[in-house]
């Protein structure tokens, strides 16, 4: 914890100091939250997303049901088994449930690494069109709004980059891994 708080303590002093150097026209401010919540891109991936889940839900509620016929069953023939082959079956079942719960577990991780490449794509992309307006707007520092306190309004080209974004990049394709 505390090396993190030094390495963030030692970045935004590196900030300061190269800030401090550079003129207004070399620093553009973008807002990175409003490019993300905005873009065409962002709002597709969530409705990939959200569709996804959805079917996801809808399956997992289907194994639900499945698994609660089978052990309101299970519990109905404790009295007509015997014990070694209530046992076995309940070992099974827990079994099942094991193996639905895995399931379960490793859907929700190749969706969000699904989510996680489909949001890197937006984020490179965004690099991308700032390091090009950097070139031709000619500044040398693009700074987070986030970390800033103040700038005029002129230094901010977050509208722009949106723009360019929804132009070159409106949809990601959420592609899931088996």
């Amino acid at each position: 914890m505390k090396l993190i708080r030094l390495i963030s303590f030692l970045a935004i002093m590196f900030t300061f100091a190269f800030v401090e150097n550079a003129s207004a026209s070399d620093i553009a401010i973008v807002n990175i939250k409003k490019i993300v919540d905005e873009s065409s891109a962002a709002k597709n991936i969530a409705e990939q997303v959200e569709e996804k889940r959805s079917k996801f839900q809808a399956e997992v509620a289907g194994k639900e049901e499945k698994l609660h016929k089978e052990d309101k069953a299970l519990a109905e023939q404790r009295a007509v088994l015997s014990k070694e082959v209530f046992e076995q079956k309940a070992k099974e079942f827990r079994s099942r449930v094991i193996d639905a719960q895995r399931i379960v577990q490793s859907r929700r991780a190749q969706l969000e690494k699904a989510y996680r490449k489909a949001l890197e794509q937006v984020r490179n992309q965004t690099i991308e069109i700032i390091k090009d307006l950097s070139n031709k707007k000619n500044f040398s520092v693009a700074l987070p709004k986030f970390q800033v306190l103040f700038s005029k309004d002129s230094m901010d080209i977050s509208a722009e980059v949106l723009k360019q974004l929804n132009d070159k990049l409106p949809k990601v394709a959420l592609v899931i891994e088996d």
